[in-house]
């Protein structure tokens, strides 16, 4: 019994062996798959960076900046920005080719263009009394600006300062913002209840500036009356 087990396991382990050479030839063997590899930086540049907000491209091209300024022309290694169909070209290096020294203070978050501005700030360092801040930027000739007052009908939309005869002069610019219905705006600065300017602007103006001598002046108002005010900004005492 014992003899017919043993020739039993011997038949069957050839029987095995038979079948696997047989079916050798149809046997393919398939190679594990590759995990696929991120794209490169190369990659990524080459087809641009997605904002995740605009869902546009921005692409820096590999072209050095030339830009001439009267018959001087200079070059920048800082790539340029193309984004939505526009050139965004380096704050500095453009400032500096107008002649113009730059200055970033990270406290403020500001670039500084030029000299700064003297004076004492009248909307953080002496706010009106009266008066509304613009909260966001308001667009004038397609361009932000943070700092300032909205002038609005009604004597709560007056902007008003106390300056207890500490300043000589009081400026600061005017707009009609790209969003206000009409093309003009007027107003009318007051200075210890008498008025010192009737003033008028209009689009076509863009941001224009003001100046007036506030000498002994304990109250100064900017008013716009019952019309349409537009916006006030950057005032500054001297």
């Amino acid at each position: 019994m014992e003899l017919f087990a043993k020739y039993r396991l011997k038949i069957c382990g050839l029987s095995v062996l038979v079948l696997l050479v047989a079916a050798l030839p149809y046997i393919v063997w398939v190679p594990p798959a590759l995990p696929e590899e991120p794209a490169g930086e190369t990659d990524i540049l080459e087809s641009g960076i997605e904002t995740g907000t605009e869902g546009v491209a921005e692409e820096a091209t590999s072209r050095p900046l030339t830009v001439i300024v009267d018959n001087v022309e200079t070059t920048s290694d800082v790539p340029v920005i193309n984004k939505g169909g526009r050139i965004y070209v380096p704050v500095r290096f453009l400032a500096e080719s107008l002649g113009y020294p730059v200055d970033w203070v990270e406290e403020e978050n500001t670039v500084y263009i030029g000299i700064h501005p003297s004076g004492t700030d009248m909307v953080g360092e002496l706010p009106a009394f009266t008066g509304r801040k613009i909260k966001q930027p308001v667009k004038i000739s397609a361009i932000g600006y943070p700092k300032g007052y909205a002038l609005v009908p009604g004597a709560l939309g007056d902007v008003r300062w106390k300056l207890n005869g500490r300043y000589l002069t009081v400026t600061f610019s005017m707009g009609v913002p790209d969003s206000q219905s009409g093309d003009t705006a007027e107003f009318t600065v007051i200075a210890d209840g008498k008025t010192l300017a009737k003033e008028k602007i209009s689009k076509d103006d863009g941001l224009k500036e003001f100046n007036y001598s506030v000498k002994g002046v304990n109250e100064f108002t900017v008013s716009c009356g019952s019309g349409k005010g537009g916006a006030l900004i950057c005032p500054r005492g001297h």
